[in-house]
């Protein structure tokens, strides 16, 4: 699976080591050993000091757990372990996408600037995709920093794997929770 996402060596490191101290809790005993490595790797990409763009949902298009295995192994390792497996953040979208899309490095900071404020303002990402936020934060980005030459709206639905119109509706939103006069 790490293969799948050019995972680094650390990270695979640190879902092999999650996984024995699974194994060795008696807690893979019964269960999906495959559902525990996919929950291992998450819990080490989400873990990493990198941001590693990968979701559940790709992680689960490369392995043989299924969704129910998966969240039972999840759940295990939050319950019996005390192993947290965050949330992803919109943030780690952004570099891949900077790259495939050539954005400049200062509509990148911005982009990051626009979810940091609205994450300050709102408390939380919760509810929303974080797909779809870091692509409206990019979309956003250009509008603050008035950069004409801004990818469209259906090349950064095709990097961000998200729609256009919810790109355009979630601008809006992280639009209105900063001071575009800044």
């Amino acid at each position: 699976m790490g293969a799948a996402f050019e995972l680094p060596e650390p990270e695979l490191e640190e879902a092999a080591r999650l996984y024995r101290i699974a194994r060795a809790a008696g807690s893979v005993e019964g269960r999906s050993v495959e559902g525990f490595v996919t929950a291992c790797l998450l819990a080490a990409i989400r873990q990493s000091p990198r941001p590693i763009p990968v979701s559940e949902l790709e992680l689960r298009s490369v392995t043989r757990a299924d969704e129910e295995q998966i969240r039972v192994a999840r759940g295990a390792l939050s319950v019996e372990l005390n192993i947290e497996i965050p949330p992803i953040r919109p943030e780690a979208f952004l570099p891949k996408a900077a790259s495939e899309l050539s954005i400049p490095g200062h509509v990148e900071q911005e982009a990051r600037r626009i979810l940091e404020a609205y994450a300050n303002g709102d408390g939380a990402f919760r509810g929303h995709s974080p797909r779809t936020l870091a692509a409206a934060s990019v979309h956003a980005a250009y509008e603050v920093v008035n950069w004409e030459q801004r990818p469209t709206l259906e090349s950064l639905s095709n990097v961000f794997g998200t729609s256009e119109s919810t790109i355009s509706e979630k601008k809006g939103m992280l639009l209105e929770s900063i001071d575009v006069d800044e």
